[in-house]
């Protein structure tokens, strides 16, 4: 599905924000009412799918670096786990260079899912965690065992 990258300018011309969306519209007016920052221009490009989109959002943010967007000098995201099956996810995520977002959605998941998992702690269902295994190459069998952690 196609998806917009945008950036957010303030009257200066200063980049504000970069994300992305389906619908460049609505997630403007979401802004606009949230009052973060000011927004005085938009700035529109559209991609051929989300996952792609979210590789290129990461990758301007990093380089751009956007006064509002949580910069990062590497490609880990922050408060990773520190330990057991997670720390194993989180660590072929950086290794392959994915977001969490990005594996989510390769894996046919909801974008916010590995979020929910490795940030939140929700434990995921033994076929979710098979689908976010096979998009970072691992063997979900081996992950479990190498921790003698379940799902």
């Amino acid at each position: 599905m196609k998806t917009a990258l945008y950036r957010h300018f303030d009257a200066e011309g200063a980049l504000m924000y970069i994300g992305i969306t389906t619908d460049p519209e609505r997630r403007l007016s979401e802004h606009i009412k949230s009052g973060r920052w000011p927004i005085a221009s938009v700035r529109v490009e559209w991609v051929q799918s989300a996952l792609d989109a979210a590789a290129v959002e990461r990758r301007a943010i990093i380089e751009e670096n956007p006064k509002h967007n949580i910069r990062r000098e590497t490609n880990e995201p922050p408060g990773l786990p520190q330990s057991g099956w997670r720390k194993i996810v989180s660590d072929a995520l950086i290794e392959k260079g994915l977001s969490m977002r990005g594996a989510s959605l390769e894996a046919g998941l909801g974008k916010g899912y590995l979020h929910s998992v490795l940030i939140e702690g929700k434990d995921p269902t033994l076929d979710n965690f098979t689908k976010i295994c096979g998009v970072l190459e691992l063997s979900a069998a081996e992950v479990i065992a190498a921790e003698g952690a379940t799902t």
